[in-house]
């Protein structure tokens, strides 16, 4: 008996979970295409990985999670064949943004040649990555439709710069000096 109260109460916890999520649908309009420094929309038909972030309301850009459909994987954007655009369809948040609530959300792309993630992409040398500012959207969900955002920030997605060789020599001197210095 114990046993089937538990699995009944699990259950109920897991529904009414499922029901505490929002929901949104992501894509952007031409006004809000993904552009390079040069003001050219990225390359279409999957050049570009893109994503979307979660935080409820208060959330710095450094609390925000990559969300996917059920709370899985991260949402990758399927990148459309128009230059700058993408269609990321309808996103789960968290526990933490409920239907109906407010939650804060950040586009993040980069070049799928430069890593799975932002997270590598961005701090790879001669990677091409960037992210929109944070931005607050009503969810749906709950019985309700998705909230659509039509319209994210745009943002410019730059080339990481890459160290000279001077730079790395200089760094491989200091180190030296420390190391010699310690010694004595």
């Amino acid at each position: 008996m114990k046993k089937y109260l538990i699995a009944v109460l699990g259950a109920v916890l897991i529904s009414v979970s499922a029901f505490g999520q929002g929901q949104v649908n992501f894509f952007n309009a031409a006004a809000s295409a993904i552009r390079d420094q040069n003001n050219v929309a990225v390359g279409g038909g999957g050049a570009f990985s893109i994503a979307l972030y979660w935080g409820p309301v208060g959330s710095t850009e450094a609390q925000l999670v990559a969300i996917g459909l059920a709370g899985v994987d991260p949402t990758y954007f399927t990148p459309t064949t128009v230059a700058g655009r993408y269609n990321g369809g309808t996103v789960v948040t968290g526990n933490a943004t409920a239907a109906g609530a407010d939650g804060v959300f950040q586009v993040r792309a980069w070049s799928a040649a430069d890593g799975s993630t932002y997270e590598i992409a961005s701090v790879k040398p001669g990677a091409s990555a960037g992210k929109s500012a944070l931005f607050t959207v009503t969810t749906g969900g709950g019985g309700a439709n998705p909230a659509t955002n039509l319209n994210p920030p745009a943002f410019t997605v730059s080339t990481n710069p890459v160290p000279e060789p001077a730079t790395y020599a200089l760094l491989g001197l200091g180190a030296l000096g420390f190391a010699l210095r310690r010694r004595k």
